[in-house]
C-alpha cells in the first residue's frame, strides 16, 4: 500500500495531508437550489473538478508511474461495491487508470490529475466525460476515505473509496 510520504514525494507536495470530509447525506443534490440544506458541492465546484479531470486527458506514454491501488465505489448508504478502479500517478501529478463497472461487467479506461495545491483528485472516464469523481490525495494512501461523484455537472452523490488489497500469493 502507498503511504502519504511515498506519494506526497513522487508528486512534490511538501505540505501535510489535506483530509476531505465531505458532508453526509442521502440525497442527490440538485444544483438548481444551491441554497437548499443538502447542498454539498456547487455548481462552481463541479466545474473545477472538471477542469482537473480534463487537465489529465492526455498522459505521456513515457511518464513514470507509481500504482495507487485498487479501490472499490461503495455509494453511500449501500453496502456492496457499484464499481473499482485501478490507478496509477505520474510525478507530473496524472492521473490513469480502469474503471471496473460491476452492474455490467465492462473496463474502461480513467483519467485525471492532481492539483498539488489543494490535494484534490479529479478523474473521469475516458469515453465518458460527464460523470467526474473527486477526492483527496490522503484518501488514495488510507484503507478508505470519502469521494464526491458529480454527475453532468448538475448532481453530486457522496460515495466511499475503500481500498481492496491484493491477496498474497
Amino acid at each position: 500500500m502507498p503511504t502519504w510520504a511515498g506519494v506526497s514525494a513522487w508528486v512534490g507536495v511538501a505540505a501535510e495531508p489535506i483530509a476531505y470530509a465531505y458532508p453526509a447525506y442521502s440525497t442527490t443534490v440538485i444544483y438548481d437550489d444551491p441554497t437548499g440544506a443538502d447542498a454539498v458541492a456547487h455548481k462552481a465546484q463541479a466545474d473545477e473538478a472538471a477542469e482537473l479531470a480534463e487537465a489529465g486527458q492526455n498522459p505521456d506514454a513515457g511518464a513514470d508511474w507509481m500504482e495507487l491501488g485498487v479501490f472499490a465505489l461503495v455509494v453511500d448508504g449501500q453496502t456492496q461495491p457499484g464499481a473499482m478502479v485501478q490507478m496509477s500517478v505520474s510525478k507530473e501529478g496524472i492521473i490513469k487508470g480502469t474503471y471496473y463497472d460491476v452492474l455490467t461487467d465492462t473496463t474502461q479506461p480513467l483519467s485525471g490529475s492532481l492539483d498539488t495545491t489543494t490535494q484534490k483528485v479529479a478523474w473521469s472516464l475516458d469515453a465518458n466525460k460527464s460523470i467526474v469523481y473527486e477526492t483527496g490525495l490522503e484518501t488514495l494512501t488510507e484503507d478508505q476515505g470519502p469521494m464526491l461523484v458529480y454527475f453532468g455537472g448538475n448532481q453530486t452523490q457522496k460515495w466511499t473509496m475503500v481500498r481492496v488489497e491484493e491477496e498474497a500469493s
